[in-house]
């Protein structure tokens, strides 16, 4: 390629790009600053910008560069990967109509407001008008996007976890739920499903914040390129590499609420803030999938925040902040707290044993109704149905059923898996590093992270988008993905 033509396609992929993060900026924005009132105007905004990246990406003229570009000999490996994935991006684009996109865009931005609504107030009916539209255009999109042979939900799950099959997901769960009730079995019968009694006093929310902004950079977040602010359902929205937006809630009866909330997105930003600089607005500069995304927040939340060496070092800083709740407390007594394995209704705050059971709940429903066969109306009794045959347990509101994802309402059907197939690649990692670092459990107690992230840079992070994810795992790890892994990751840490 030659170096002039190699600048113009990568000044045309970072305009692209520009506009992606334009558009992640107004989706952090409308959950963060927006005013109420704001709504319909944010709308149109998302649509619009979604129209000009939609005939940026899909222009013919474009396309074709592309194409000449992936197939030339003098291309450097690099260049090539990222051409290769904006190309598989913008063929992918351009089998949506432009009028089709932009309405799923707007009908998005507006059942997720109506969502917030109906939560709020406790009216599932200021919801269903809109999310119903909304599965309308999702089935529409599927449709449009779904190669030879397959469902619409699989089609939709090639945007967040690209080349994953349902012949490779339904066998994974099977083996997982299987394995999962097995060892909430045990526990049942050791008389360990109990929940924690209240703590001796409230988290002031001040002190929270105060305290969690501190534990960022002590993991690893660079806060000259990111921040911390609060939304009602935690999310990470990097705009690039150099401005990566953590967001988290609080709950004052349950600092753990918050905490495990601030590491799972702190190992999401840590992700976004370790793509290479020279990429920054490319294929390159961006996750190869939401499986691996969720590795990284899972790794930090679960297999480094819920272990005992963590809070070794941990659990005297947090007192320190809070000793009204804390002082009748010691570390065996508190880490049953961190350790406790409960059915709950919520998936935010589910444990690490039964929170696949509550992905696996909703793959089951999101395929259903995608296709068809659930309707929109029977959702909540579905739910409930699935909520008792797993946890036993009936939500008492909506806001503890089906309305307490954002997902649906946001159109994100196809999203769930991406959470199991990380919490897989997480304990794959931490075997991997167990077998790197003899001292590892040492480092993770005297707080000592740096190696650790460094590990995930060199091994993940650097890699972006140059390998498929089961590629760039097994690279990491040495093998493919393994729900076994998994499941002695959590008999080891739960039965022994």
């Amino acid at each position: 390629m030659q170096p002039e033509m190699k600048q113009t396609i990568f000044e045309k992929i970072r305009s692209i790009y520009a506009v992606r993060s334009a558009m992640a900026l107004h989706g952090w924005d409308q959950e963060c600053k927006m005013p109420v009132g704001g709504g319909a105007g944010r709308a149109y905004i998302m649509a619009e910008l979604s129209g000009i990246l939609h005939k940026s990406m899909t222009d013919p003229d474009w396309i074709a560069t592309l194409q000449d570009a992936s197939v030339d000999p003098k291309t450097a490996p690099d260049m090539q990967a990222c051409v290769n994935a904006m190309l598989n991006d913008c063929v992918r684009k351009a089998k949506l109509p432009l009028s089709l996109d932009k309405a799923i865009v707007n009908g998005a931005s507006l059942s997720q407001q109506a969502w917030v609504d109906a939560r709020n107030v406790g009216d599932v009916h200021l919801f269903l008008p809109l999310f119903r539209n909304l599965v309308h255009l999702k089935r529409q999109e599927a449709e449009c996007l779904a190669e030879a042979g397959q469902s619409k939900y699989e089609a939709l799950l090639q945007t967040y976890e690209p080349g994953m099959t349902l012949c490779q997901l339904e066998p994974m769960f099977d083996t997982l739920e299987t394995g999962l009730i097995s060892i909430l079995n045990q526990l049942r019968e050791q008389g360990r499903l109990i929940s924690s009694p209240p703590y001796a006093a409230p988290f002031p929310k001040s002190t929270q914040s105060k305290f969690l902004g501190e534990l960022l950079p002590r993991l690893g977040f660079d806060l000259s390129r990111g921040r911390l602010d609060e939304s009602a359902h935690p999310f990470t929205e990097g705009m690039h590499r150099n401005d990566v937006r953590i967001t988290v809630r609080f709950r004052e009866d349950d600092i753990l609420d918050s905490y495990f909330s601030l590491m799972h997105e702190c190992g999401h930003a840590l992700y976004e803030q370790g793509f290479p600089e020279d990429w920054n607005f490319t294929p390159l500069g961006e996750a190869v999938s939401l499986g691996v995304h969720e590795s990284q927040s899972r790794f930090w939340e679960n297999c480094i925040g819920r272990s005992h060496e963590y809070w070794e070092g941990e659990f005297p800083l947090l007192q320190q902040f809070f000793p009204d709740a804390l002082a009748s407390l010691n570390l065996d007594s508190f880490m049953s707290r961190v350790q406790a394995v409960h059915p709950s209704a919520i998936r935010v705050q589910a444990d690490e044993v039964t929170y696949n059971l509550h992905i696996l709940l909703r793959f089951r429903l999101e395929r259903m109704i995608l296709e068809g066969s659930l309707n929109i109306e029977d959702i909540e009794s579905a739910w409930n149905g699935e909520m008792q045959r797993y946890f036993g347990l009936t939500p008492a509101h909506l806001n503890e059923g089906y309305l307490q994802d954002v997902h649906w309402a946001a159109g994100l059907f196809g999203y769930f898996p991406t959470y199991t197939l990380g919490n897989i690649w997480s304990a794959q990692i931490r075997e991997s590093m167990l077998n790197q670092f003899p001292r590892f459990n040492g480092m993770v107690s005297e707080g000592r992270f740096g190696p650790i992230l460094q590990w995930l840079r060199d091994h993940i992070h650097t890699h972006a988008r140059r390998f498929t994810s089961p590629e760039l795992m097994r690279k990491a790890t040495g093998s493919d993905i393994d729900p076994q892994c998994f499941l002695r990751y959590l008999q080891e840490r739960y039965l022994k």
